[in-house]
């Protein structure tokens, strides 16, 4: 995964010690849901669909209760990334 600076940086080398797209963490919401957010690289999401111009933030809600996904949302901009989930 990277994502060049303006003048040609790489900044996303500092994730280079997190395995891959890992979980790192995770929060439950107050309906009890479980929100998850990862990292994710620039290209096309699970190689289908619109394609990401830059490197984004994957985000998804589970319902424990059903073991059912809530909502999946992509966190993008095509100007600028956002790589890391804080």
């Amino acid at each position: 995964m990277s994502s060049a600076s303006p003048d040609g940086t790489d900044w996303l080398t500092k994730l280079g010690d997190l395995p891959g797209s890992a979980v790192t963490g995770g929060v439950q919401t107050p309906n009890g849901d479980i929100a998850l957010a990862w990292t994710a690289s620039n290209g096309q999401a699970n190689g289908q669909g619109t394609g990401f111009e830059q490197s984004h933030v994957g985000y998804v809600e589970i319902d424990l209760g059903s073991n059912s996904v809530v909502r999946e949302i992509p966190i993008w901009s095509d100007d600028s990334p956002s790589p890391t989930p804080l």
